[in-house]
């Protein structure tokens, strides 16, 4: 019988790798492992005996991510140089004469930037730490200078981080905004094959028209509308963390998304005029043409999460307070309970930067709720059967290999219930839970 599952699982295994390179949602960074523990650590006991090359040098191995080769640095007579990326944009240092200097070209102009312009970026430069934005020869760009003394390790990589996820966030916005910008330092952008981008947009429109469908129906009157407005949101919520993190955008999608639930989550509007809000700015989405949403289909390598990390406890107030709020679609809406479901995992990907264990287990759900997507982006292992069940053998294949890898306890297989996809789904995040609850514990 050993024979027989190894040699099952071999062909599996074969069958699944397809040759594909596809990302799904953001970068993040690994603070967990051991080693990374340790580097955090050491950096201000270097710093404090004054071996401050040598603590720099040690966060930067920790920065780097030999697969993503984002991160070099080199020392010289002068000094340590370094550059990194972020996304579309590059970070390009040096510490010489006991002084810090780092810079990321946003955009470059040819005309007198537009006033608009010059007192937005005055305005963001309020909002900034350790960086300023500058005007440096024909370039808008950010940057950081301080003396060492004041830069320890951990301040560094918040001035690092601050600058960088900004220069991210504004060099398309920007460009897009003002026609006299042009792009500059995108050299290492790499383009998707067509057919990814031509799955992922065909899919995107599919996702965002039959939401928008639903939305009009949970919405015929007033009533119905006010009725309804909890489970409205969690219809457009879900899809935009669906986008997020299935479809991976950058450059202007990516703001659009992120401003969408910005808005969202921080004003005092009505929970109806927050969703009409929603409803409006996804219907402006599925107008726009191909060549908008292509312009934002493209891998980057990244250094830095956007988003933080948060302990575990956290997450499974959130997730056990949600599993709690749509268990009434269960019975109500049942044809709304998966969206919802998709809710609460996108949410966790959108917000939450999420250790690789944790992804990789969220990947599961993410593969049964859109399983025709991922065979049409050329995903070879099917979750579900052609009768729309679910697959308990391709499933339990994949999820052994995630749990035997990271030497799993409390993650029960024997627990999940396959006799409908809802029921799975409410037995997986309850053993999702119970991973989170005892992970720290043995």
């Amino acid at each position: 019988m050993a024979f027989i599952s190894k040699f099952i699982s071999s062909l599996l295994s074969k069958k699944d790798k397809s040759g594909l390179n596809i990302d799904f949602g953001k970068y993040t960074e690994d603070l967990d492992i051991s080693e990374n523990v340790k580097i955090w650590q050491e950096l201000p006991l270097l710093y404090a005996k004054g071996q401050i090359f040598e603590s720099y040098k040690l966060l930067f191995d920790y920065l780097k991510n030999p697969e993503q080769q984002n991160l070099s640095y080199k020392q010289t007579d002068k000094g340590l140089e370094f550059e990194f990326y972020q996304g579309s944009k590059i970070v390009q240092g040096q510490i010489i004469d006991n002084k810090i200097f780092a810079i990321s070209q946003i955009a470059s102009f040819t005309e007198q930037l537009p006033l608009s312009l010059v007192e937005f970026l005055l305005q963001e430069n309020h909002k900034l730490r350790y960086t300023k934005f500058v005007k440096s020869q024909n370039y808008i760009a950010i940057q950081l200078e301080a003396p060492v003394s004041v830069m320890p390790p951990k301040a560094l990589y918040q001035a690092l981080r601050e600058l960088a996820i900004y220069a991210d966030s504004y060099d398309d916005v920007l460009v897009e905004r003002y026609p006299s910008l042009q792009p500059v330092n995108i050299q290492h952008i790499i383009p998707l094959p067509d057919q990814e981008v031509k799955v992922k947009i065909s899919y995107l429109r599919q996702w965002v028209k039959s939401t928008l469908s639903a939305v009009e129906k949970l919405s015929k009157d007033r009533y119905s509308k006010e009725q309804n407005q909890g489970l409205i949101s969690y219809l457009l919520l879900a899809l935009i963390y669906k986008i997020y993190y299935l479809i991976a955008p950058e450059g202007v999608l990516l703001d659009f998304l992120r401003q969408m639930d910005k808005i969202f989550w921080n004003t005092e509007q009505t929970v109806m005029k927050k969703n009409d809000y929603l409803y409006s700015s996804l219907q402006q989405l599925y107008q726009q043409d191909d060549n908008y949403l292509r312009k934002s289909l493209y891998r980057v390598k990244a250094t830095f999460s956007v988003v933080p990390v948060v302990k575990n406890s956290k997450i499974v107030d959130f997730v056990s307070s949600e599993l709690e709020n749509i268990n009434w679609l269960r019975t109500h809406y049942p044809d709304y309970y998966l969206n919802a479901a998709q809710y609460i995992i996108g949410y966790l990907n959108f917000h939450i930067a999420l250790k690789p264990l944790h992804r990789e287990l969220l990947d599961i759900l993410w593969r049964i709720l859109n399983n025709d997507f991922f065979i049409a982006l050329g995903y070879r292992t099917n979750f579900l059967t052609r009768g729309k069940k679910l697959s308990s053998f391709n499933i339990e294949y994949n999820l052994n290999r995630i749990l035997a890898k990271s030497k799993v306890k409390h993650f029960r297989l024997s627990k999940l219930d396959y006799s409908s996809i809802q029921l799975f789904i409410k037995s997986f995040l309850a053993e999702f839970i119970n991973l989170l609850t005892n992970e720290n514990r043995d």
